[in-house]
C-alpha cells in the first residue's frame, strides 16, 4: 500500500456537518460535500478552487462507446442492460457516515437491478483534504454475458488542460497494457489533483465526452456489411468545456481475431458472478500551485 507525505502529515478525520440533504466534510484547507441522496461527492473545495465540475463526482460507470468487432457481434444491443445501468440517477441505497481517530469514513452503496449488481464505495476522508477511495463491485445477475467495463466517472473543470501519468503508454492502450500507478491532472498554475493507485487503474481522460462517440445500438441504419465496408460514419465531435475522467478497474478487451464481431478472448473479458466480485482502490490528493506534487508521492 502506498504511503502519502500529505496523509502522513496530517492523519486527522474531517469534521463532518448536515447541511439538509447535503453532508460536508472539512479540514483547514478543504471542504467536501456529499449528497446524500445520490451518494456522489458533488463539491471538493480545496484551498477555494472546485475540483468537481457541476457536482459530477465519482459514480459507477460500465459502458463504453462501441467498437467496431462490439457491433460486429451486436453488442450494444446484447449488453444493452449495462448501460442503462450506467445512466440510471445515482441513488444510494445506503449512505453511512463513520467517525474515526484518523479519517471519517463514508460508505455508500448502489444497487443495479437490471443486472442484479451492487457497487459499495468507501471513502475515507482526512483533514489534509486526501480521500481514500475503496471500491467493491459484484454482479450477481446472468442477463448480460459480460460487462464492457467497470469503474468510476467523474468530470473535472476545462482549466485542468495537463495530465501526467507513470504507466505504460502513452498511445491508445487496451487490456493488456493499461497500468497506471498514479497520475496528476494540473491546470497552468501547477495546481491540481493527484490520483495513487493502491496497485494500478486504467484511466481515460477527454475533453470529449463518452456520448459524443458512441453511435448507439447499431450503425448505418442496421444495414449488414463486411470487413471491407466497416468503416464508420460518424460526425465529428465537438471538446466540451470539461474533463471526462473516467478511473477503471478494467475495460473490455477490443477483440482482434477479425475486424468485425469477433469478441475479446477470455482473458480480457470482464464476466459478472459472485466469484468474480472486483475490489480496486486509489487516492485523491489535491495539491496547490506552491507544492511539487511528486513529493506526495513516495
Amino acid at each position: 500500500h502506498t504511503f502519502y507525505k500529505k496523509e502522513a502529515t496530517a492523519q486527522q478525520p474531517a469534521t463532518s456537518k448536515e447541511e439538509g440533504n447535503l453532508v460536508a466534510f472539512s479540514g483547514p484547507d478543504f471542504k467536501a460535500t456529499f449528497d446524500k441522496q445520490s451518494g456522489l461527492l458533488t463539491s471538493y473545495l480545496y484551498k477555494k478552487h472546485e475540483y468537481i465540475l457541476n457536482g459530477q463526482g465519482p459514480r459507477p460507470f460500465f459502458w463504453r462507446a462501441p467498437t467496431d468487432n462490439d457491433y460486429g457481434a451486436n453488442l450494444p444491443v446484447r449488453l444493452k442492460a449495462w448501460k442503462e445501468a450506467s445512466y440510471q440517477d445515482p441513488t444510494s441505497e445506503s449512505f453511512q457516515v463513520t467517525p474515526g481517530s484518523n479519517a471519517t469514513t463514508v460508505k455508500v452503496t448502489y444497487r443495479f437491478p437490471q443486472t442484479e449488481a451492487r457497487w459499495n464505495i468507501t471513502y475515507k476522508i482526512y483533514a489534509s483534504g486526501v480521500i481514500k477511495v475503496d471500491n467493491r463491485f459484484m454482479a450477481e445477475g446472468d442477463q448480460a454475458p459480460m460487462i464492457p467495463r467497470v469503474g468510476l466517472r467523474m468530470q473535472l473543470p476545462e482549466s485542468f488542460t495537463d495530465l501526467t501519468y507513470y504507466g505504460r503508454g502513452p498511445k491508445e492502450n487496451y487490456r493488456d497494457r493499461t497500468d497506471i500507478y498514479w497520475c496528476a491532472l494540473t491546470d497552468k498554475t501547477q495546481r491540481g489533483l493527484l490520483l495513487i493507485a493502491d496497485r494500478t487503474f486504467e484511466l481515460n481522460a477527454s475533453n470529449y465526452p463518452l456520448e459524443s462517440m458512441d453511435s448507439g445500438d447499431t450503425i448505418d441504419n442496421g444495414a449488414p456489411r463486411t470487413e471491407k465496408t466497416h468503416h464508420r460514419h460518424l460526425t465529428d465531435p465537438l471538446p466540451e468545456k470539461m474533463v471526462d475522467l473516467f478511473i477503471d478497474y478494467r475495460m473490455m478487451g477490443v477483440g482482434g481475431d477479425d475486424s468485425w464481431g469477433a469478441t475479446a478472448h477470455e482473458p480480457y473479458l470482464i464476466r459478472p458472478g459472485k466469484e468474480n466480485a472486483i475490489e480496486y482502490g486509489f487516492s485523491l490528493v489535491p495539491f496547490d500551485k506552491k507544492e511539487d506534487y511528486k513529493y506526495l508521492i513516495q
